[in-house]
């Protein structure tokens, strides 16, 4: 709770100081708006950019990403577990998708599918399952040994699907909260580069117009997007995975 208050304190503080200083001080500049300039861009910005749908389209996408690959993990868990745990050199393969540049395979996904809907939606889940089973075969390897003990000695047909699982399950979420801010980068290099629509093409939009107002009030928006999406994750997680990791 105290972290939190003390965050709230330091943002308001770095608020006052924007305001006295771009509002009175430095009223004309080229680095930050006026104040008053951003409550006009933002409704320049809600009304002339469909900012709502916007919205609506890129967060769904990656939060959809996320729950749904969560969902396949939790789906197909057991098969993928005795998978990983039988194949070491799994783990090696999905580690070789962190090297591979993910601007080129948006590029390449962008050429390819020429910026469909579909397509961006598919290729977000994909990135997503991929780097979170790479972290449920990592954390594979760090279940205690005394779990799988006790696990072995109550009921071995579950072994997998739940002792391996849930001992994994809390750092996977806490992934995923990690991840989402890269997730929030890729689909929005995504839009900007397909103009596939979103966010992202908005902020391309607004570059093109030179919106200088537009693009500080966009990235505003976003990072309350993803605080709040951190806080719906921390929640579930605390929810479904309240165990020590």
């Amino acid at each position: 709770m105290n972290s939190y208050r003390d965050k709230f304190k330091i943002l308001s503080a770095l608020a006052f100081v924007y305001i006295i200083l771009f509002e009175f001080v430095l009223p004309v500049n080229k680095f930050l708006p006026k104040p008053t300039i951003l409550l006009e861009s933002f409704m320049h910005v809600w009304q002339d950019y469909s900012l709502l749908a916007g919205m609506l389209i890129t967060t769904g996408t990656i939060y959809f990403a996320i729950g749904f690959s969560l969902f396949l993990l939790w789906i197909f868990r057991g098969s993928l577990i005795k998978f990983f745990l039988s194949f070491s050199q799994s783990l090696e393969v999905l580690q070789f998708f962190k090297s591979i540049p993910i601007f080129l395979i948006i590029l390449m996904t962008a050429f390819w599918f020429d910026g469909l809907e579909l397509a961006k939606i598919i290729f977000t889940i994909l990135i997503t399952f991929i780097n979170l089973s790479r972290v449920l075969a990592k954390e594979l390897i760090r279940t205690k040994p005394e779990y799988v003990s006790v696990g072995l000695s109550l009921n071995p047909d579950k072994i997998y699907s739940e002792v391996y699982w849930k001992a994994s399950l809390p750092n996977l979420l806490e992934l995923a909260i990690r991840f989402q801010r890269i997730l929030w980068l890729i689909v929005l290099t995504y839009e900007f580069v397909a103009m596939s629509f979103g966010m992202g093409t908005i902020m391309r939009l607004a570059l093109q117009y030179r919106d200088f107002g537009a693009i500080i009030v966009i990235g505003i928006i976003q990072a309350l997007l993803i605080w709040f999406g951190t806080v719906i994750i921390k929640f579930v997680k605390k929810k479904i995975a309240f165990w020590e990791s």
